[in-house]
């Protein structure tokens, strides 16, 4: 099989060759679109400090240990990003992916630390299993205090005005100081079961979900109880997202807008299909993933913008998408990306991640948990075999797509007698494969092909329908089933990548029908979808070489 080399692995980070002259660029730019705070404002309401072009290419890549269901998106001061991967937190550089600290230094944690932290003032927030609120050094990596709650840290820290507020799998909403530790609400707010999403801040209100099906609003300073309203159906987003003065909060296939002073009740939706994350709320503007694969935009009134026809993405999204200028990023399991047009639904750019474990010749999946984060110009993606993959519209990229047969192999002698089934593979671990321009040829006539994203895998089933003729006169449907002829055969897939990169790739077959027809069980591919994200790579945790996963997305 063959493969390409477009990156170098050192230390569990890799890096697209060649690179030097863009990391001089990015260097003398001033990177001033901090990310602080989980969905990048006390709000959470999904909206990047800054915009990013598209198509987007691999620029480079971190791999630690692998952190199943890993929803902690990465937080970025500067030229530093600060990244929580199961029993270890790590802070990078922002041009390469090299480690600069990490803690702890020695044996992991006993637990893993599983949000997205919160910055301020130098200092580092963030959670774990072990039911600690960690603070440490953003300088150095130091451990500075721990607050201990009697349950899990999953809910993402918040800082405002030098406080902490957190939820815990121990049912209760903490207020720490952001210096000291020391509580602000003694014992908390306590609810009836465990608070797992963001508590989101404003106008010196607090709000948040606990498992027991209620929003939340509490007053910051004391954690007073102000309003709260019963959910009702299934929760798949736990935290509330403001923006606007409204609360958004969503439950099954519901869309629900609160006033955030009263907890009054302005306008709700009702979707086809249940709505799988926290909404995108900010700028007027909201926008919702519904389990059918479908996108809807609205106005902050409630009026329908826009929705998708058809299904953008096959596998489920399990974190909230992001807005970056005019550009919603989606993430999804089974590693797709998608960028959309946010005023029109349209599809920019779309990915598909695999793992950094994954092979040629054993194709994996990894799922994007988290968030996705933009700043800079650079999208941050988190995948739960631990890696953190980095795009940029101005990443090198060019390199064509790889294309490999599979099957009849290069010069093999067989029998025409159908049915015969044509495969290759089809990867590019730069810009991903844009599959609109894949076309498929037997004896230069196009054919009507299927494409199987899970695998990278187009294939042609020549079969008794396409061999067969029907003369007039049979009765009974009777047909003449004609094999291939005799001699040399030719097959030709055409690809390209989203930067224009273009592989034509041939091999021939020989057709003896004196040979016995082989009977082989051959595996069903299932039928591509028309638009789907294209094939990377990433060999170790990098961009080299072919990747294909289990399942489409």
């Amino acid at each position: 099989m063959q493969m390409r080399l477009k990156g170098f692995i050192s230390a569990g980070w890799t890096r697209a060759l060649p690179v030097c002259a863009l990391a001089v660029l990015v260097a003398s730019a001033v990177l001033a679109q901090d990310v602080v705070v989980y969905r990048f404002s006390p709000t959470h309401g999904g909206i990047a400090p800054g915009g990013i072009q598209m198509p987007a290419a691999m620029y480079w890549r971190y791999t630690a240990s692998p952190a199943p269901q890993n929803s902690a998106s990465p937080a970025i001061v500067g030229n530093t990003i600060y990244y929580a991967c199961r029993d270890r937190f790590y802070a990078l550089d922002a041009e390469s992916g090299r480690v600069i600290w990490r803690y702890p230094t020695d044996q992991p944690l006993n637990a893993q630390f599983r949000t997205t932290p919160a910055v301020a003032d130098g200092i580092i927030y963030v959670g774990a299993t072990d039911g600690n609120l960690y603070a440490l050094s953003a300088s150095t990596g130091k451990y500075l205090w721990a607050f201990r709650t009697q349950g899990a840290v999953l809910s993402p820290p918040t800082v405002v005005n030098d406080v902490v507020y957190f939820g815990s799998a121990d049912g209760r909403v903490y207020a720490v100081n952001a210096k000291t530790g020391e509580p602000v609400w003694r014992g908390g707010f306590r609810t009836l079961d465990a608070v797992n999403g963001a508590v989101a801040v404003a106008d010196d209100m607090v709000y948040f979900i606990s498992a027991d099906q209620t929003l939340y609003a509490a007053a910051a300073t004391t954690g007073l109880l102000l309003w709260r309203m019963r959910l009702p159906g299934t929760l798949y987003a736990l935290s509330p997202v403001v923006a606007d003065r409204n609360v958004y909060v969503v439950s099954s296939n519901v869309l629900t807008v609160l006033q955030a002073r009263s907890g009054r009740q302005l306008w709700a939706r009702t979707l086809p299909d249940d709505i799988v994350t926290e909404p995108v709320a900010g700028n007027s503007m909201v926008y919702v993933l519904t389990r059918d694969g479908r996108v809807w935009a609205f106005d902050n009134t409630g009026k329908l913008l826009w929705s998708t026809k058809e299904p953008v993405f096959t596998n489920q999204p399990v974190a909230p998408p992001t807005l970056a200028g005019n550009v919603l990023i989606i993430g999804t399991t089974r590693g797709g990306i998608y960028a959309l047009d946010a005023s029109n639904g349209t599809i920019l750019w779309k990915y598909l991640l695999q793992s950094s474990s994954s092979t040629p010749e054993r194709p994996t999946f990894t799922d994007i948990t988290a968030p996705p984060v933009v700043a800079n110009g650079t999208l941050y993606v988190v995948s739960d075999d631990g890696s953190l993959t980095t795009f940029r519209a101005d990443a090198p990229d060019s390199i064509p797509p790889t294309i490999t047969e599979l099957e009849p192999t290069r010069g093999i002698a067989i029998s025409g007698a159908p049915p015969i089934r044509f495969r290759a593979l089809i990867s590019d671990d730069g810009s991903g494969i844009k599959t609109d321009t894949i076309q498929f040829l037997l004896d230069d006539k196009p054919v009507k092909y299927e494409f199987d994203l899970a695998k990278g895998e187009i294939s042609y089933l020549w079969d008794t329908k396409e061999a067969s003729a029907s003369p007039s006169g049979q009765e009974g449907g009777a047909t003449t089933v004609r094999p291939l002829a005799d001699g040399r055969h030719t097959v030709k897939v055409i690809a390209e990548d989203w930067r224009g990169n273009r592989t034509e790739y041939t091999w021939t077959f020989i057709v003896d029908n004196t040979l016995r027809k082989r009977t082989t069980t051959q595996q069903r591919v299932q039928p591509g979808v028309p638009g789907m994200p294209g094939v990377p790579g990433g060999a170790g945790g990098g961009r080299g070489g072919p990747r294909r996963g289990d399942e489409g997305y």
